[in-house]
């Protein structure tokens, strides 16, 4: 029933049938399969002139994605894969020699890759050992001469067991600030926006994310809900859309299962309508999470994106000058003047 798409799933299971609007926001893996073209794994589309990757923190592997952008965050899976080890590529470390798989049944894992060692130690040897590949790693652009490398890798930092492994990881990385943890919120429609607040001194506010600093890191939090929103609409996009996002070559079944494991649920509440995204239990959504993450590490670089806007723009009063004039003969008759 799941593999039928979200909508029969919530339909039969939930007792919930997907609001249309929403309805039409929903992956299938149908979809997905078919944002594949035809450029070859690790090389970068034309087009596109900035990377950007993804770790998905798991206690047997590490999911990771890397992402090329162009303008409006045209985007493009480069590689993704597991480590114990368009979209440009993915995986997992360690990278795992099934064909298919899925978290419960990996056998290749950080602890083994680690020689046994701590949860925290293996952890930290596998962000050493991915962000050491991708972030060192020269990209070669399929219509010129171009070496791009990847702009910012952001870590997901929100599992409680391993987030001080990742602050310790960027803290002292020897990439700098182009290794920062990440924090996904769930922003539903009764939440208030991360955007609401005042930024601090030295903080930034952007499209759904913005930064905050704990003990001298600093690390990006960002509106899942919103940027899953942008995202899945980027890939319903024609391939040859100047908004779409692409995978580069290849079948992608494990990633298509992955993309499509959410679906969105339209929620009204407290003058707001938001698609909050909800997992279908038992499915694997890591690929998912790193290509959400991918793009909002774009958007903190600098690539802006249209619909990824937090809040309308504050439209300013215009005074005529005789407003003016009689509010200042209205101050100085108050200053006795």
């Amino acid at each position: 029933m799941i593999d039928d798409g979200p909508d029969v799933f919530a339909s039969e299971f939930q007792q919930q049938p997907l609001a249309d609007t929403a309805q039409q926001t929903a992956l299938t893996q149908a979809e997905v399969r078919g944002r594949a073209v035809e450029v070859p794994r690790w090389i970068v589309p034309r087009g596109c002139d900035t990377l950007t990757a993804f770790v998905d923190v798991q206690e047997a592997v590490l999911y990771w994605l890397v992402a090329a952008w162009g303008h409006q965050l045209r985007g493009h899976v480069v590689a993704y894969g597991t480590y114990p080890g368009h979209v440009v590529a993915y995986g997992t470390y360690p990278e795992q020699t099934a064909s298919y798989y899925t978290l419960r049944d990996v056998k290749k894992t950080l602890a083994k890759a680690a020689g046994g060692a701590s949860l925290e130690a293996a952890i930290a040897a596998g962000l050493e050992a991915v962000a050491a590949d991708l972030l060192d790693r020269e990209f070669a652009r399929e219509n010129d001469d171009a070496v791009l490398r990847v702009g910012q890798l952001l870590v997901d930092a929100n599992w409680a067991r391993s987030t001080g492994v990742v602050r310790d990881f960027a803290r002292r990385s020897r990439w700098g600030p182009r290794v920062l943890p990440g924090h996904g919120r769930f922003v539903g429609a009764s939440s208030s926006m991360l955007t609401d607040r005042k930024p601090d001194k030295g903080e930034r506010v952007g499209s759904n994310w913005r930064t905050s600093t704990i003990g001298k890191q600093r690390h990006i939090l960002y509106d899942t809900n919103a940027w899953k929103s942008l995202v899945a609409a980027r890939v319903k996009l024609p391939t040859a859309d100047v908004q779409s996002l692409t995978v580069h070559a290849g079948g992608h079944e494990m990633l298509a299962e992955q993309w499509s494991a959410e679906y969105p649920v339209r929620v009204e509440a407290r003058g707001r309508t938001v698609d909050e995204w909800r997992l279908i239990p038992g499915r694997d959504n890591h690929w998912w999470d790193c290509i959400v993450g991918s793009a909002v590490a774009a958007s903190f670089i600098g690539v802006s994106a249209v619909g990824a806007e937090s809040k309308p723009a504050v439209q300013r009063k215009v005074i005529s000058r005789e407003e003016m004039a009689a509010k200042r003969a209205a101050l100085l008759a108050k200053l006795g003047r």
